[in-house]
């Protein structure tokens, strides 16, 4: 065939995989078809991409997320509405993130870690704090529930303490298994161990007693 240019040829309806294209293979003209080059770019595609930018995808569904994996396409990521982006699994949304927080649907298992809501996140393991400075101040301490503004705020090292009520066990650092229920209960407690109040302000002034 005499040389022609490309912007001379005659377009093609459409691609097919029985259509042939030249390639220059080490200085020699060689054909291939349209499957072979579609084999060549999956090929290309699925073995560890490097992507620089941003990459754009369709919104998708909670059935049909935009990025999801061969062989279980109802679970991924998917975009339900503008700044919002949702996790699907099993063809249902289970975690929404916008500009506003982020909402969960379904139930939130924590296995060994802690759960802080409001205010900073402490260290240490299987503790559970609500409230705005609830155990605020935790650097080892273990297996402690804060329920209530500033709750165990001051506890450090302490263990298996459970605080009920605005400030409960609000000075106890390394005082261990106690249980204060009520406002300021066992407020002033430092170091006493296996203590029990129940109601505002019970065993308030209690400091390094036990039992």
């Amino acid at each position: 065939m005499a040389n022609v240019k490309i912007s001379d040829l005659t377009g093609a309806a459409s691609a097919s995989g029985t259509q042939e294209f030249e390639v220059n293979d080490s200085g020699t003209s060689k054909k291939v078809t349209g499957s072979q080059l579609a084999t060549f770019i999956e090929g290309e595609v699925s073995s560890s991409p490097t992507l620089t930018g941003q990459v754009s995808l369709d919104n998708g569904t909670n059935t049909a997320p935009s990025l999801t994996n061969t062989g279980d396409t109802n679970t991924g990521l998917y975009f339900p509405s503008d700044d919002t982006v949702g996790l699907a699994a099993g063809g249902g949304l289970k975690l929404s993130a916008n500009a506003s927080g982020v909402d969960i649907t379904g139930s939130l298992s924590v296995d060994g870690g802690t759960i802080k809501l409001d205010g900073n996140y402490p260290v240490g393991s299987f503790n559970v704090a609500l409230g705005d400075q609830a155990l605020d101040s935790v650097t080892s301490g273990t297996n402690n529930t804060a329920l209530g503004g500033e709750a165990l705020t001051s506890l450090t090292t302490g263990v298996r303490n459970t605080a009920v009520g605005h400030r409960s066990l609000y000075v106890n650092q390394g005082g261990e298994r106690n249980t204060a229920v009520g406002q300021a209960a066992m407020f002033d407690n430092t170091s006493g161990n296996y203590n029990t109040a129940v109601g505002q302000s019970a065993l308030e002034n209690n400091t390094t007693a036990n039992n």
